[in-house]
């Protein structure tokens, strides 16, 4: 019923708004404005670096924000101005008129991606679409979320020749459309002086997202969680005793950030906090600012394994369900976790530990197979990746 009633708001906010365009507001077609944005509730991704790099080196454009006005990133964007509040009338009558839109995750509409695809015969008939990305594309991801044939992005960003090819071949991209430019939040991925941090981050599973995911979820959700393997396995290891005894000896700390799409379980998992253990929640943690800092990283196939892979640091893979993560969530694409990974790969707790206690004694310091592996999978290696964007968005219009 919430929904119905919000895409009812929502259709006649939007005829309001294209009525205005075309009588009252109709200069905001000359001011061939772009919008960005990424998830309504964040600025710390690829729309959020492009913003930034944008309002700093090219303040001519007409470049927007959105963001909603309750979000804890609101401070990040505002100092840049040409902040649009998420859902605003100002929002319905900028995306109705902008000429460029841009994210990194869905578009920035100001409402129900179904709804907005249904009335897109208002929309300004000359608007680029531009998809930034969220992370590198390595699985097959169903059509239904990248196809060409229903998205029709006009650029899509992308960091390997590899990862090019592959969104061709497989979603219909042409080569100009799905182009080399680097993902522009690796222009903050500066080596500095990390801390003595090792990262946790595991992915999220298709089968465990709270219906609700960015609130608490329901004691329901919470019981069925507890009883899958993914929350064992992972308590498990916050838990270990060798693990903490390691943490120990070395002065170090874990920082375990799940997924965005299981933080709505995150109280479940503050029982394996103690000195050396953090559980960090996405209201108060970033993700790139824990990227930064960390020394090590342990994932699963996130694809934030690139990020840190990009700044030569060591990785860990913990892919202890990778026959059911296949068979429920992604299929595998041209990535090959045996053959192209930039660390190793560990099935059970035991390998685990071992990895750990190696890379304490080797000083964290990454081996040339993977790093000769880095080095080759990225098309560049440098800070321009916000600048090449900027260039090929440019020659769209």
């Amino acid at each position: 019923m919430n929904k119905f009633i919000d895409n009812i708001f929502g259709l006649v906010k939007f005829i309001v708004a294209f009525l205005l365009l075309k009588t009252i507001f109709n200069y905001l077609y000359a001011k061939d404005s772009w919008i960005i944005c990424e998830k309504p509730t964040e600025a710390r991704d690829n729309g959020y670096h492009f913003y930034k790099y944008m309002r700093n080196n090219h303040p001519e454009v007409n470049l927007y924000y959105v963001i909603d006005r309750n979000s804890v990133d609101l401070l990040k964007v505002e100092p840049y101005k040409n902040v649009i509040f998420y859902n605003s009338f100002k929002h319905y009558l900028y995306y109705l008129a902008s000429r460029v839109c841009l994210s990194s995750q869905s578009l920035p509409y100001p409402c129900s991606r179904r709804l907005c695809d249904m009335l897109i015969f208002l929309r300004r008939k000359d608007m680029k679409k531009v998809w930034l990305q969220h992370g590198i594309t390595k699985d097959k991801l169903a059509h239904k979320d990248m196809d060409y044939s229903i998205f029709k992005y006009d650029l899509l960003c992308c960091a390997s020749k590899r990862e090019s090819d592959f969104i061709q071949n497989e979603y219909g991209y042409s080569k100009d459309t799905a182009k080399l430019t680097g993902l522009c939040r690796y222009d903050n991925l500066i080596p500095a002086k990390a801390e003595n941090i090792i990262l946790i981050m595991p992915t999220f599973r298709s089968k465990l997202v709270a219906k609700n995911q960015s609130e608490t979820a329901t004691q329901k959700e919470m019981n069925h969680f507890k009883k899958s393997d993914f929350y064992r396995r992972y308590i498990e290891l916050l838990k270990s005793d060798k693990l903490n005894i390691l943490l120990k000896k070395y002065n170090y700390k874990v920082v375990f950030y799940p997924h965005y799409a299981i933080q709505s379980y995150i109280d479940l998992f503050y029982s394996a906090s103690s000195d050396n253990v953090v559980i960090a929640d996405r209201r108060h943690y970033d993700v790139q600012d824990l990227l930064l800092k960390s020394k090590f990283l342990i994932t699963d196939y996130s694809s934030v394994f690139f990020d840190f892979a990009y700044m030569n640091k060591p990785e860990l893979f913990y892919q202890f369900d990778k026959d059911e993560y296949r068979k429920t969530h992604y299929k595998q694409g041209y990535f090959d976790y045996d053959k192209d990974s930039f660390g190793k790969v560990e099935i059970n707790l035991d390998g685990i530990i071992k990895e750990i206690k190696i890379q304490f004694q080797n000083n964290f310091i990454l081996s040339d197979k993977y790093k000769n592996r880095t080095n080759s999978f990225f098309a560049f290696h440098d800070f321009n990746n916000c600048k090449r964007t900027y260039d090929a968005v440019k020659s769209l219009i």
